[in-house]
């Protein structure tokens, strides 16, 4: 009796150790979590600066998440957000779907670039993002059928919104110039509705809206500086400038009609 006492008091030891392991490195846990699940999900090396969790208040901070350029690229990152804060229903984390109420992203900074192919970056971050999810899904649709794996959990985000950032684009191999622009703020609704998706689906869904509007943003500036050039070269002066002065020669011929009416 006495060393089933002991063999008792072990395991309740071993228990309470464990516990706190999880809970003293849950931070480190989910950041590898991140990284591993990122990377696999975009096809390049996702790295997270640090990660906070209250599980008790439902919310969480991940800070300096960097997602690198696809092969054919620049060195330098797609996609870094400065921090991003999350709150979540803790009642939902026992089952599925896991609803995320809030998900904020502050200092974003986009990277757009077209290669000498005219491929684009962003584009094929979102092409790859698509082709690795279906293939997740697949696999484990698969596994699922032959019983050899429980049905994986879901998400819903309920909100999931891009404040006003910047994008760094760069089309000198196409011939384009370096800029930088001004992403507009950016915001999503119900992703993955009340039945909730995969991860891999609510980050398609995020990827698809980062891309299109930071191509809009692009191809407006390579569209105005086109439009810059062909005015000045053809007529002299950027747009702006030629209004300005048509704006001027109509306030004058104004000005001269109403002194005819007092001569």
């Amino acid at each position: 009796m006495k060393k089933l006492g002991i063999v008792v008091a072990i395991l309740l030891i071993a228990v309470a150790g464990g516990i706190y392991y999880l809970s003293s490195n849950l931070n480190d846990i989910v950041r590898r979590l991140i990284e591993r699940v990122g990377t696999e999900t975009v096809g390049t090396a996702v790295n997270v600066g640090s990660v906070e969790l209250d599980l008790g208040e439902g919310r969480g901070t991940i800070r300096k998440l960097s997602v690198a350029n696809p092969e054919g690229f620049s060195s330098a990152s797609a996609l870094s957000l400065g921090e991003i804060t999350v709150a979540f229903d803790t009642g939902s984390l026992r089952g599925s779907p896991i609803v995320v109420n809030v998900v904020d992203v502050a200092e974003p900074v986009v990277r757009f670039e077209v290669n000498g192919s005219a491929q684009a970056n962003l584009n094929e971050l979102k092409t790859g993002i698509e082709a690795n999810t279906a293939s997740s899904a697949a696999a484990a649709k698969e596994k699922e059928e032959a019983g050899e794996q429980t049905p994986a959990t879901k998400i819903r985000v309920r909100r999931f919104s891009f404040a006003e950032g910047r994008i760094e684009a760069d089309t000198t191999a196409a011939g384009g110039k370096e800029e930088q622009l001004v992403l507009p703020s950016i915001q999503l609704t119900d992703i993955g509705g009340e039945e909730g998706t995969s991860p891999g689906r609510v980050a398609s869904a995020i990827a698809s809206a980062l891309v299109a509007e930071a191509g809009k943003t692009a191809a407006r500036s390579e569209l105005q500086g086109y439009l810059d050039k062909k005015v000045r070269d053809e007529l002299g002066g950027t747009p702006t400038e030629r209004a300005s002065e048509e704006a001027e020669k109509m306030i004058e011929g104004v000005s001269e009609n109403i002194k005819g009416l007092f001569d």
